[in-house]
């Protein structure tokens, strides 16, 4: 989503909404259009570039990666992306910033959506929201493609957890999950339950979120 004004009211839209569906960009892009002239966009191209970007990247984040684009500014002009307290701000209400790279370009700060209500990695980050929806549309198509329709005579729920392990298989090589001390196959704690006419699938998994910060310390 888009929204062109203040950065106040930028602020205040975003927590109005406060969903990890919705990420908000509030800043115009300068880009070329389609006559090659150089023009200054409203913010849902920035929208648009992340979309595209997060489909492109699949797996990967859009945090930290460089956007095809010639400038970013505020229409109102009051926000300075130069300002750290101002990118922090942006991104504690839930606002998704573009900053100007010390080195030259553009790139994005983070990948934060407009959710905030608490420090939740997965609704708090596109990505990992992405990647979860991906995983979890995926298993479900393929558990109901194997087993809908089957006969409980000829289903066991052993045979349904080897379908569900090779589902999971398939997402780590995709790099969507990924080990963890505690799972080192990238899921844990799968159960199949069949009752009745229903197989009731459970699982913990690992999703491959990117790396936000770097604390360091010197002594």
């Amino acid at each position: 989503m888009s929204y062109r004004g203040t950065f106040k009211d930028s602020k205040t839209r975003s927590g109005n909404m406060a969903s990890s569906r919705v990420a908000l960009f509030f800043q115009d892009v300068k880009d070329v259009d389609s006559t090659g002239s150089l023009k200054q966009f409203h913010p849902w191209m920035a929208a648009v570039k992340a979309a595209g970007m997060q489909a492109a990247g699949f797996y990967r984040p859009i945090v930290n990666k460089f956007i095809n684009i010639s400038g970013a500014l505020s229409a109102a002009g009051d926000f300075n992306d130069q300002v750290d307290t101002k990118l922090e701000d942006a991104l504690l209400n839930g606002l998704c910033p573009i900053v100007r790279d010390e080195a030259g370009g553009y790139r994005w700060v983070s990948d934060q959506t407009t959710y905030t209500k608490d420090d939740n990695f997965v609704f708090n980050s596109i990505q990992a929201v992405y990647v979860g929806d991906v995983i979890a549309q995926t298993t479900a198509q393929r558990m109901e493609r194997a087993f809908v329709g089957q006969s409980v005579a000829d289903i066991s729920a052993a045979l349904a957890l080897t379908t569900l392990e090779g589902i999971m298989s398939d997402m780590k090589r995709l790099k969507l999950i990924s080990a963890s001390d505690d799972a080192p196959k990238g899921f844990k704690s799968a159960t199949i339950r069949i009752v009745g006419p229903a197989m009731v699938v459970s699982l913990e998994i690992k999703l491959a979120g990117a790396i936000y910060f770097i604390p360091i310390s010197f002594l």
